[in-house]
């Protein structure tokens, strides 16, 4: 939550000072990472996949969750931006190696990405 402070520009009605002041108290949107809501099919990933936006900026990327699907897999890849993976629940492969909840990797803008299958449902960061 953040409050502002506003103090207006004094007005004078007919040789009378008044001042305006007053505060607005704005509430950031807070999205629960666990509920069922804003949940959406993922364009361009296997089918069953689901993501939601939680952070959009045109000009500073995003920050979303992804439900990988079990039997979710993509090919060796390249990314295009930073990537940031954090696995939430559950557990992917990629390489030969395992990620499970608590797993935390970044690919840089251009890093080849290897292939990523799961086993069963995933939330990932």
């Amino acid at each position: 939550m953040r409050t502002i402070n506003i103090k207006l520009l004094p007005i004078n009605f007919a040789f009378e000072l008044i001042v305006i002041h007053f505060k607005i108290t704005i509430m950031k949107e807070i999205k629960n990472l666990y509920d069922e809501l804003n949940w959406a099919v993922a364009p361009g990933y296997s089918e069953g996949t689901k993501r939601k936006v939680l952070r959009h900026d045109n000009n500073k990327g995003q920050t979303i969750l992804l439900k990988l699907p079990e039997g979710f897999y993509m090919a060796p890849h390249s990314h295009i931006t930073a990537e940031q993976h954090f696995v939430l629940e559950g557990e992917y492969q990629s390489g030969g190696e395992s990620y499970s909840a608590g797993s935390y990797q970044i690919f840089s803008s251009g890093e080849q990405g290897l292939y990523l299958s799961t086993r069963a449902s995933d939330l990932c960061l």
